[in-house]
């Protein structure tokens, strides 16, 4: 062997090795990226497993939803919402009020996680269309008391990162009689229960308590109009809420008992105001006292209008109360009387969350002028006459 080829051959030695190292070096980094960037079924998983811990923070960072108000996560620090960017999921405060810990269920456990396929880059989110380049799907498998549900999750690469798009529930709640839902620890109050109500929940089986009972297990399920109205009553009336019922509606009555008026916006009585005595015609259309004889008695039964469940008394007795005025004749004044009842076809009752009633005229959020007067006539067509005295 040659000096030259012996030189050479050292030479080329180092930049083998070099080569190999570097070689090495990026199948590392390679393998290593692979590792840290989770699949959809890694994201998935661990969203699933954030909310079974109750960690309402950590389970937010994997969706696509911001607040428009800061969100109390029971963490004792408020979530910024310094940035919606387009496409996320946009609850306000109110609609926020279940994402809590104390309102979250563990009833549930993860049965399977199927592999992710790809679909076309679009969803429609809850208020806004998410436009992507691809769109992976992954369904999943949750057991729980009452048996199992299948979910189906929405990924996508929005800003670098794969996110759930549809990680939070827009959950609509019918109209009820309770002004008011709770799951779990967690009482969340309406202020209206003629709209449909819709709250913001993350995805699992609820249970819902209601005054007599619970309402569930339901299956919030991920997904846009997947979801039933969630029926917050049973279809019963507990007893201990007949008296706060009762006194709802007699509140309402003496209030209504001081009106003047012939026909008055939101009473359970009224009159068209005209009456035959000893043949003759009286008329009483202004400046009339009401006078109560006797409360009505009732019955609460519901009824199942077009979006939901709703409580009415049903009069057992319809009471009695006099409507009374001074007319002119020609003999003089006269004090005109007729004898009333009360009627029960457009009263509604609710019930607050410490228990307290309200009875309304037509349901609760009810436009005025859809209900503004009484329009059945609750007197009798024939009255008694007598002189005032004095005349």
């Amino acid at each position: 062997m040659t000096a030259p080829e012996t030189n050479r051959r050292r030479r080329s030695g180092p930049a083998w090795w070099i080569a190999l190292i570097l070689s090495l070096a990026l199948v590392g980094v390679a393998s290593w990226s692979v590792v840290l960037r989770p699949d959809a079924k890694d994201v998935v998983r661990e969203y699933l497993e954030a909310i079974l811990d109750r960690d309402v923070e950590g389970a937010l960072a994997y969706t696509n939803a911001r607040t428009r108000d800061d969100l109390d996560t029971g963490s004792g620090e408020a979530l910024s919402n310094a940035s919606l960017y387009s496409g996320a999921q946009d609850f306000d405060a109110d609609q926020s009020r279940l994402l809590h810990p104390d309102a979250i269920s563990t009833g549930w456990e993860i049965l399977d996680i199927g592999e992710p396929t790809e679909g076309p880059g679009s969803y429609i989110g809850f208020n806004t269309p998410i436009i992507t380049d691809s769109l992976e799907t992954v369904e999943v498998v949750i057991g729980h008391e009452g048996g199992t549900a299948r979910f189906t999750f929405a990924l996508a690469t929005l800003y670098d990162r794969l996110t759930i798009v549809n990680g939070l529930v827009a959950v609509p709640f019918s109209p009820s009689p309770n002004l008011f839902v709770q799951t779990g620890d967690r009482l969340v109050e309406f202020d209206d229960a003629d709209a449909l109500p819709v709250l913001a929940m993350f995805p699992g089986v609820y249970e819902f308590t209601v005054p007599g009972g619970t309402a569930g297990p339901v299956a919030i399920a991920p997904g846009e109009g997947g979801n039933s109205p969630i029926q917050t009553a049973l279809p019963q009336v507990p007893d201990e809420q007949l008296p706060a019922a009762e006194e709802a509606l007699r509140a309402l009555i003496d209030d209504c008992v001081t009106s003047d008026h012939a026909s008055h916006h939101a009473c359970p009585f009224g009159t068209e105001g005209e009456f035959t005595a000893g043949g003759q015609t009286y008329g009483l259309w202004g400046g009339v006292r009401w006078t109560l004889e006797k409360y009505p008695t009732f019955e609460l039964d519901f009824s199942y209008g077009a979006e939901g469940w709703y409580l009415q008394p049903e009069f057992t007795d319809p009471g009695r109360l006099t409507v009374s005025e001074t007319d002119s004749t020609d003999e003089g004044e006269v004090l005109v009387t007729a004898e009333c009842e009360f009627y029960d076809d457009d009263l509604y009752v609710y019930f607050h969350p410490d228990g307290a009633a309200e009875v309304t005229w037509g349901p609760r959020g009810t436009a005025d002028e859809d209900f503004a007067w009484v329009q059945e006539e609750t007197c009798a067509d024939t009255a008694s006459v007598e002189p005032v005295a004095g005349d």
